[in-house]
């Protein structure tokens, strides 16, 4: 058959050297949470794939480098280690210590947080504070109302109350 084996293995489609931030971490259940701003979810760790890293160095909030799989199609850190000085500004960006506040008119990456289908729904995005505002006006002409927990991009922008929006024809799934 045409499509056999595709996607088998554990390399489908990762990434390595992937700049991440701890949310959370339990060593006493040995796993915890990485929040990827590349995919715009949070990815699974176990303390088993951590690679000289101790665990008093993944407080929330810590930077981190891993290596990206999806296993049934959820994102999980591998070969987690953490930058050495100067790397943090190479992968990060210099304002990595700082976020500066968002900015609407720019291209954006969260995850649908909930939808009420063929009204409105909340977008969850690191780089805001608080739920963004989306409705089927916001979605992209032709594309499908999402799912919640679905990964998309969404221009930002602001109501007149100044509450955070998605623009209109911006939201779209990024798979």
């Amino acid at each position: 058959g045409m499509g056999a084996g595709m996607g088998a293995g554990m390399g489908a489609g990762g990434n390595s050297n992937v700049a991440g931030s701890v949310v959370s971490y339990n060593p006493a259940k040995s796993f915890g949470f990485i929040n990827v701003p590349s995919i715009g979810r949070d990815a699974y760790f176990k303390t088993e794939h951590l690679t000289g890293v101790r665990p008093e160095q993944l407080a929330p909030g810590s930077q981190v480098i891993l290596d990206l799989i999806f296993v049934d199609q959820r994102p999980q850190a591998r070969n987690i280690r953490v930058p050495g000085a100067g790397a943090i500004a190479v992968s990060m960006g210099v304002a990595a210590a700082a976020p500066a506040p968002a900015a609407t008119g720019q291209m954006m990456m969260g995850q649908v947080k909930a939808w009420t289908p063929g009204k409105f729904g909340f977008i969850t995005c690191p780089e805001v504070t608080g739920d963004v505002w989306f409705g089927t006006i916001s979605l992209v002409p032709g594309t499908d109302e999402p799912a919640v927990d679905t990964p998309v991009t969404f221009q930002l922008g602001s109501k007149p109350d100044g509450r955070l929006c998605a623009e209109r024809g911006t939201v779209q799934a990024i798979w």
